[in-house]
């Protein structure tokens, strides 16, 4: 699944370039050791044979969107071996390893990515310091610090270091890595816990069982956990198999839509038959693992993977990235049907045990147009039937956050709309992202960015209306029940968007979760928001770093890919054409390279990698040299056309 933030940013900028400062570096430990030896710091193919069955993988991993290298220093040119990151570590073999380094006993080194050559045109010698490292998304490959290739694929997933040796004795030594490599044994796993369930359908609990009761063969019983597992987090979820003869899923979702088996996002379900299936989005992923009663079968999120496991080990990695809220999602289809001894990690969170909801608010209005207050309404003041009229909270949600925004019904005769947007563009109904459109007809229309959702609602006075985000999703509420689900995503701050049409329309007791955040009292000028490597904030972003550059609205360490970048300027470089223009002889520039080593205002190299440069008056510079440039072959044609003509007059 996908998950796009976007941003919409209006600003003239310049770009300056961040110095990436390597960090501190570790020795690594050794795991899923295969025909190797280790003596120190040097790792050995220690068996017989030319073929690439031989290998390690670290213990230490690369987290989530976090930037880390590794390195080797080459001891010896003659033997083939590999040294690379992967996201697991399916064999010790070389076609496995998603990102790495080959050393061909020919002396040059082949770049590979997925089992894919991308470049075997380096040479390499005895002493050389390979590294492969991800800054951001990308994947550099280096050699004593320059940088031969940068991947076109994106990296964020965890990462471990990958080995893999094709003949004997040959070895690699003096691995390290940066210090973001962590070793996962070196924290407290998560903690197993039982769960409590919500939204039960035909079934009963005994014991550690849960057990369909109700009648039939259809995938109509089920429950879901109150425990969900939260943005972002990794943890899982696993039941010990006890029976073998019936049909029923366990699995997560980002939400329990109903009690059948279609709905759960990813799921096991073990056959009647005595095989497991991999399902995910109603889709069958695999049908042909074996499973017996004793089995433990896990399914757990790790950085942004699924993976599907059977008495601990991996049977399936999943496709699809998983970011969002999870809960535990189950469905049974025959009666009698159980599943025993589910559990979670610690990292599940009971919210209505942890945290007080939401405490109510009222609101502080700003970008009034045509409305007045009394007491806690709001009314449109006028005289007209369009969609012009409207306000805009002060308060907003912010980056990430949880919260809704609701009010109470007084009049079903009147059109007006209330709802969240990203901004507010203006007092209409059409820009408003999310809202519920309550028509003088007695019905509700759910809209967002200006499409007709839903539209058979009714809705009475003394009703309460709620739009409330949770996880990422938009839910639409009537006195406390669903009446719809987004299928948007939404992480974006948001704020309360109202819109009036019939002179007189109003709404009453509008108010707010806590969560929503006036930043005008913020002394800090607003909240920061993170997702991965990338910082938000009301006046700036940045990527890749957590440091912004001061009076820059994007801050970026790293590489940054465009179709296009457009830079507006208060002047450009002409004036060197215009006759008043006082142009340095050759004469006057050779004395001053001589004396100073650079180009009359230029920057020296001190200046630029201390500052970096501004793209925008560099090339300005640059074109004010070529004029400059160009004026001298002026000059330097007429003298010669000159002194041509001379000559033949001699002649």
């Amino acid at each position: 699944m996908t998950k796009r933030l976007t941003y919409t940013l209006f600003f003239t900028f310049s770009l300056v370039f961040l110095a990436h400062h390597s960090s501190a570096q570790q020795t690594l430990t050794w795991m899923d050791l295969v025909q190797v030896s280790i003596s120190g710091d040097t790792i050995t193919k220690s068996s017989s044979g030319t073929d690439w069955t031989a290998g390690a993988a670290s213990e230490e991993r690369l987290d989530y969107l976090t930037d880390g290298w590794i390195e080797t220093i080459v001891n010896e040119t003659n033997l083939h071996r590999a040294i690379g990151l992967s996201e697991q570590n399916i064999d010790a073999g070389l076609n496995t390893i998603d990102f790495m380094f080959l050393l061909l006993a020919n002396g040059n080194i082949q770049i590979r990515e997925n089992n894919t050559v991308i470049s075997q045109n380096t040479p390499y010698q005895t002493g050389d310091t390979l590294r492969i490292e991800r800054l951001g998304g990308d994947i550099l490959y280096k050699k004593n610090g320059t940088t031969i290739y940068t991947s076109t694929q994106t990296s964020v997933l965890p990462l471990i270091v990958d080995l893999s040796l094709r003949d004997q004795g040959a070895s690699l030594i003096k691995i390290s890595s940066s210090l973001s490599f962590l070793d996962p044994t070196s924290q407290p796993p998560p903690i197993q816990q039982s769960i409590s369930w919500k939204d039960t359908v035909g079934v009963t609990f005994m014991d550690n069982k849960i057990i369909r009761t109700a009648a039939g063969t259809e995938w109509t019983a089920g429950a879901a956990s109150v425990e969900k597992l939260d943005y972002l987090t990794d943890g899982w979820v696993e039941t010990v198999i006890h029976e073998n003869y019936t049909q029923r899923a366990i699995g997560l979702s980002e939400q329990n839509i109903d009690a059948g088996l279609n709905t759960i996002d990813f799921m096991f379900l073990p056959l009647a038959i005595g095989n497991l299936q991999i399902r995910e989005n109603n889709s069958v992923i695999s049908q042909n693992i074996l499973y017996q009663t004793g089995d433990t079968l896990r399914i757990e999120r790790l950085g942004g993977n699924i993976l599907y496991k059977k008495n601990g080990i991996i049977l399936y990695t999943s496709t699809q990235i998983s970011t969002s809220p999870l809960i535990v999602d189950l469905s049974m289809r025959d009666r009698g049907s159980s599943l025993m001894s589910i559990s979670t990690s610690s990292s599940f969170i009971n919210h209505n045990n942890t945290q007080p909801l939401p405490v109510e608010q009222s609101i502080n209005w700003t970008d009034t147009v045509d409305v007045t207050f009394i007491g806690d309404k709001i009314i449109k003041s006028a005289s007209n039937t369009d969609w012009t009229t409207g306000a805009a909270s002060v308060e907003r949600l912010e980056y990430l956050e949880d919260g809704w925004l609701e009010t109470i019904v007084n009049e079903t005769y009147t059109q007006r709309a209330f709802g969240l947007s990203e901004f507010n563009l203006d007092a209409g109904l059409n820009t408003i992202d999310f809202m519920l459109l309550l028509l003088s007809n007695g019905y509700l229309q759910v809209r967002e960015n200006n499409t007709i959702i839903s539209q058979n609602t009714p809705y009475s006075s003394g009703d309460t209306l709620r739009i409330e985000r949770l996880g990422s999703n938009i839910l639409y509420k009537k006195n406390g029940s669903i009446i719809y689900t987004s299928t948007q995503t939404s992480t974006s701050p948001l704020l309360a968007d109202l819109s009036f049409r019939d002179y007189g329309a109003s709404l009453m007791s509008l108010s707010t979760s806590s969560s929503f955040f006036n930043n005008d009292n913020d002394t800090n000028n607003g909240q920061w928001g993170k997702l991965g490597n990338t910082l938000y904030h009301l006046d700036s972003v940045t990527i890749g770093t957590d440091i912004p550059i001061e009076g820059h609205l994007l801050s970026v360490k790293g590489k940054i890919a465009a179709q296009g970048v457009k830079v507006t300027l208060d002047g450009w470089a002409d004036f060197v054409f215009k006759n008043e223009y006082d142009l340095m002889s050759i004469k006057e520039l050779q004395v001053f390279i001589e004396k100073y080593g650079h180009l009359p205002d230029v920057p020296k190299t001190s200046e630029v990698l201390s500052q970096g440069i501004n793209l925008g008056e560099m090339n300005k510079l640059l074109l004010q040299k070529i004029e400059e440039l160009t004026l001298h072959l002026i000059q330097q044609n007429k003298r010669i056309e000159k002194l041509e003509s001379e000559i033949k007059k001699k002649n």
